[in-house]
């Protein structure tokens, strides 16, 4: 189970940034909503330092998108469109395992509350 959770709490080690874009009223973005209802706060709580902003539309065509930041300018997006909400865990742990992978800035971080 500690392995399990340990990814959640490593997010800002390996992103600069996660952004979460969509209407929240739209149908096809339930899975999202229901992450950020249920989960962004505890996300942040292990994460303080990195910015996790929603960003809402009220374009109800706007398919539900997650950002991924890294160092020198990567970027990855994920289409989450009727996905759970367990499925959109999943896509932001591939998003972090993304992360494990990438470049990195040689500068310091302020660890994270885990």
């Amino acid at each position: 189970e500690t392995g399990a959770m340990a990814w959640k709490g490593s997010l800002s080690v390996h992103m600069k940034e996660i952004r979460f874009l969509l209407n929240p009223r739209s149908p096809i973005a339930a899975g999202c909503r229901d992450f950020i209802q249920n989960q962004h706060t505890f996300f942040k709580t292990l994460n303080p330092s990195l910015p996790m902003p929603v960003r809402e539309t009220g374009d109800p065509s706007h398919e539900p998108l997650i950002v991924a930041f890294y160092d020198y300018g990567h970027m990855v997006d994920k289409n989450v469109s009727n996905m759970s909400e367990a499925q959109v865990t999943e896509v932001i742990r591939s998003l972090q395992i993304e992360g494990t992978k990438a470049r990195k800035a040689e500068y310091p971080t302020l660890p994270d509350i885990i």
